[in-house]
């Protein structure tokens, strides 16, 4: 073989291994941008599904923040408002108690005034039918009179004891009805009637 064969030889043989290099190296590069392209889509898919749930975590804790935010703001307005309203009704309460109070108040006086006047009636009515000479009607007005008098108007008890004993002066007998009446009088009268109390009950063992 002389020297062009073998220059025709190596040659040829360098470029088939030319060929196989780039070959190869292809192969590789190819390899290589498969490898890479495959761990950025795998890097990318991590970080977008990182990235997801970074983003709905957040929007997680922005919505419950408002969410808590909000509910915080309606509780004091209604906190608010209520208070108002309850302090608005205490109010009303007080001055309907203050009404209700002075209410009692007159009613009572009305009451006592009643009783009073129903007293002085009694009295009156008494004194007429003294006049017409019926000494049990007259007796039994001076004995309604009396009880009343003993709580409403005890200035007039003096008066009424008086005229019961000049009654009793003229009656000759009592009824069982006169004598509970006249008990009944007579557990109703305060201290300091004793001895009126005493000539009464004196007349009254006598019938």
């Amino acid at each position: 073989m002389d020297v062009n064969q073998v220059i025709d030889v190596l040659v040829e043989q360098n470029k088939h291994f030319k060929d196989v290099l780039l070959w190869s190296i292809g192969g590789i590069l190819t390899i290589l941008f498969l490898f890479v392209g495959t761990n950025l889509y795998a890097v990318k898919k991590f970080r977008k599904d990182e990235l997801d749930k970074i983003t709905s975590d957040v929007k997680s804790e922005l919505k419950e923040s408002y969410l808590s935010n909000l509910k915080s703001e309606v509780i004091k307005d209604l906190e608010l408002k209520l208070n108002e309203k309850v302090e608005s009704y205490e109010n009303k309460i007080n001055i309907n108690e203050a009404k209700i109070s002075d209410t009692k108040d007159e009613i009572k006086e009305i009451n006592y005034n009643e009783k009073k006047i129903n007293g002085k009636i009694y009295e009156l009515e008494g004194d007429l039918w003294d006049l017409k000479g019926i000494d049990a009607n007259a007796l039994n007005y001076y004995i309604k009179a009396g009880i009343l008098h003993s709580e409403y108007n005890k200035g007039n008890l003096n008066s009424i004891l008086n005229k019961i004993e000049k009654n009793l002066d003229r009656k000759s007998e009592l009824t069982i009805w006169d004598k509970s009446e006249l008990n009944n009088l007579f557990e109703s009268l305060p201290d300091g009637y004793a001895t009126q109390l005493n000539s009464i009950v004196n007349k009254i063992e006598e019938k």
